[in-house]
C-alpha cells in the first residue's frame, strides 16, 4: 500500500490526506475493496505508511464525507455497503448550480446536503477555491521559521517556566506592555487592570 502513495504515483502533487484517500477511493472503485471489508486500523496504516495519525484519520473523514466508507464505534472504518442513486431531480430551465456567482447558490429542492459536502470535498476542485470543511489550516502558509526562534527565544529566556500555565488574567509582561500602550493613547491603565483572554 505505500508504494501506492509514495511512488510516482498520478495523485503525488496532493496533500498527503488527499493521497490516502484517493488510493483507497481507487481501490474502492477498482472492486479491491469491496463493500464490508474493514480498512486499515487508523494506527496501523500510519505506522505502515510513516505518517501522523492524524493524516490517516483526515483520508477516512474524507471518505466517510463521500458516502464510501463508514465509522463504526468500536470496530474500525469500513467500505460503505452500495446505496443506490437518488432519483434524478425533475428537469427544469434552472441548473443546479446557478452560474454568475462567486458561489454557487444552493436550493434545497435541488440538491441535498451530502451533495453539497461531496462537492467541497471533491479533488477536482478549482484551484482557486478553498474547502474549509475539514478545518485544516493552510500550512504552507505558516511561518515556521518565525516560531521556531520565537519558541527557541521564549525558552532560553523563561526555561522550563515557559511550558506551564500562565496566571489566569495572563501574561504578565504582555499585561504590563498593553497598560504602556494604552498610556501613550491617553487611557490611564496598570498591568493589573488588564486582563488577556484568547
Amino acid at each position: 500500500m505505500k508504494e501506492a502513495i509514495t511512488s510516482g504515483h498520478h495523485l503525488a502533487a496532493l496533500p498527503q490526506y488527499r493521497r490516502i484517500a484517493g488510493m483507497l477511493r481507487e481501490r474502492v472503485t477498482a472492486g479491491d475493496l469491496r463493500p464490508g471489508d474493514r480498512l486499515p486500523a487508523i494506527r496501523t496504516l500510519a505506522s505502515e505508511l510513516q505518517v501522523g495519525r492524524h493524516t490517516v484519520e483526515e483520508a477516512y473523514a474524507e471518505l466517510i464525507a463521500e458516502g464510501l466508507a463508514e465509522a463504526r464505534v468500536g470496530q474500525g472504518t469500513f467500505v460503505a455497503a452500495a446505496r443506490a442513486h437518488p432519483a434524478a431531480p425533475a428537469t427544469t430551465n434552472q441548473p443546479l448550480w446557478i452560474s454568475g456567482h462567486q458561489e454557487p447558490i444552493i436550493t434545497s429542492d435541488t440538491i441535498t446536503a451530502r451533495q453539497v459536502l461531496r462537492e467541497a470535498l471533491r479533488p477536482g476542485r478549482h484551484p482557486e477555491q478553498i474547502s474549509f470543511v475539514l478545518g485544516a489550516p493552510a500550512i504552507d502558509l505558516f511561518p515556521v521559521d518565525a516560531l521556531q526562534r520565537a519558541l527557541n527565544a521564549t525558552i532560553r529566556e523563561d526555561g522550563v517556566n515557559a511550558l506551564g500555565y500562565e496566571p489566569t488574567e495572563g501574561y504578565g509582561p504582555l499585561r504590563a506592555a498593553i497598560a504602556r500602550h494604552l498610556l501613550g493613547l491617553g487611557l490611564s491603565a496598570t498591568a493589573d487592570e488588564v486582563t488577556i483572554t484568547s
